[in-house]
């Protein structure tokens, strides 16, 4: 794993995930344009419950990136792995099933048919946990061909042959297969050794490690069932999923720090590369952040105009979601410099004592008030509130949950690294924003067209979203230092490519 370029890895990530976003956001549109709002909201249903049944997978998925990124060769070992372990997953996920059908609107038929997607899901996450120990920008072409391949699928199922939900399931299933080709190419020198039982006895004696903080992600999952077992409702998921799509724009700039936490693992000095980092994850989620907000009204209903009143709750959502986007690479720097698993005689006191059980912990923690505070609210204004109102309430919870534990991150990451909030970038990064996309809108509010027609109204909406874009790349780029070095940097990568 010697030799990744945090920052060329970085943005080659960011740039394929963007790529990556345009497509799936056609995919998207496939989806909530077609699909009726029940169905809309079952797929969101099933979603939430295939979270469960992945929380099994990190057993595995948690110590292969470990140890693929230290020269350990466990890939092979991992990939058959995952093969018992998504039989597990698929009678779990029916037991689930089972339970949760009668305590909502949704067709348990549909709910069945979507175990079919737990096989491949399980084969492409080992795959990816592979690759991010060893090539992470890897990760963004196996992420990429698995939306290129959902848009002719979704198309010859959805639209053409109509067969709705059961369409959409057929088509992502289908739609892994290419990706996992893609992800077994470059994974394939790190799954060339035998398969030997000691990892997966290794594996499975500390299972609960990698399950810990995993129980953090089944818990925040708990929401959706929460506002389905209340409302006895999927209406309302449908509003709150299209919300979450634009709310989640910025959370794209999360592939900036691919490949610090590999690096990290490695146990290298980096100096720092993590300050520097976090600055340019600020130069890209800032201006997605701000398009959400400024553009979240005509963002939803180019989703589909059933949907336009939740524009508000997306403004809370797209804040919490900035924060986040934050606070994810915060936790994995500060796990990424934990050694006690490489210590053969650790005992079970020195891994609880560890930042591997401490990060979860601040997850498990936070999630748990944020399921307490979200089920006492609903449970208060469900009766007088309509659909749209539900999940503004649910999008205000989440962001006010979140703001003290991003805080409690931030000054972890501050007493482990030499680290220290470049204020004066994230001001200009920030003003420029604002100024851009203000502008960019305010021009929106004269001249675009709610044209319920998606061929009419996106083409014109994306015209007004670039012209922010353009006047921000050019703004930070007469303003700021490093965004000027930064495009020299691309500038020179690519004049070298040619040369």
């Amino acid at each position: 794993m010697s030799g990744i370029r945090v920052t060329y890895s970085g943005l080659i990530s960011f740039v394929l995930g963007l790529l990556t976003l345009v497509i799936s956001l056609i995919v998207i549109l496939v989806i909530t344009r077609i699909l009726t709002p029940e169905e809309f909201g079952t797929w969101r249903l099933i979603i939430s419950l295939l979270v469960y049944v992945n929380y099994i997978q990190p057993v595995i998925t948690y110590w292969v990136t470990r140890e693929t990124a230290r020269g350990i060769e466990s890939g092979k070992t991992a990939i058959l792995s995952s093969g018992l372990f998504s039989c597990i997953g698929i009678c779990l996920y029916l037991v689930i099933v089972y339970f949760i059908s009668n305590q909502s609107d949704a067709d348990k038929d549909i709910l069945l048919y979507a175990f079919i997607l737990i096989p491949m899901i399980f084969l492409h996450n080992i795959l990816v946990a592979i690759n991010f120990g060893w090539k992470p920008h890897a990760v963004s072409y196996g992420i990429l061909a698995l939306e290129i391949s959902k848009i002719p699928l979704l198309i010859i199922t959805v639209y053409w042959l109509q067969m709705g939900i059961l369409g959409v399931i057929f088509a992502m299933t289908i739609a892994y297969v290419p990706s996992v080709l893609v992800l077994f190419i470059f994974a394939k020198e790190k799954i060339k050794n035998n398969i030997k039982t000691l990892y997966i006895k290794k594996w499975l004696r500390l299972f609960w490690l990698p399950s810990y903080p995993s129980l953090g992600s089944i818990i925040a999952a708990l929401d959706v069932l929460i506002f389905t077992i209340i409302t006895g409702s999927v209406v309302g998921l449908a509003f709150y999923a299209s919300a979450l799509i634009i709310s989640k724009l910025c959370s794209n700039a999360i592939s900036i720090t691919t490949a610090v936490y590999p690096k990290l693992l490695e146990g290298k000095q980096i100096g720092t590369i993590v300050q520097n980092n976090i600055t340019l994850l600020s130069y890209f989620a800032i201006p997605l952040a701000t398009i959400s907000i400024f553009f979240a009204k005509p963002a939803v209903f180019a989703l589909n105009p059933i949907y336009v009143d939740a524009h508000v709750a997306i403004i809370f959502m797209t804040l919490r979601t900035f924060l986040f986007t934050f606070s994810v690479p915060f936790a994995q720097f500060l796990t990424g410099i934990e050694k006690i698993d490489t210590q053969d005689n650790a005992s079970f006191k020195d891994y609880i004592r560890s930042k591997l059980f401490l990060i979860p912990s601040i997850r498990f923690i936070q999630y748990s008030v944020y399921l307490v505070s979200l089920a006492f609210v609903l449970m208060m204004v469900y009766s007088s509130s309509t659909d749209v109102e539900l999940i503004t309430y649910w999008a205000i919870v989440w962001l006010v949950i979140e703001i003290p534990f991003f805080i409690y991150l931030y000054i972890l990451i501050k007493k482990n690294f030499n680290f220290k909030l470049e204020i004066k970038h994230f001001v200009k990064y920030l003003f420029s924003s604002i100024l851009t996309f203000g502008i960019s809108y305010f021009l929106s509010l004269e001249f675009l067209e709610f044209n319920p027609s998606i061929f009419v109204f996106l083409p014109n909406l994306l015209v007004f979203v670039g012209l922010g874009i353009f006047g921000y790349l050019v703004l930070t780029y007469f303003i700021d230092e490093k965004t000027r070095k930064l495009f020299n940097t691309i500038f020179h990568e690519i004049k070298n490519k040619k040369d």
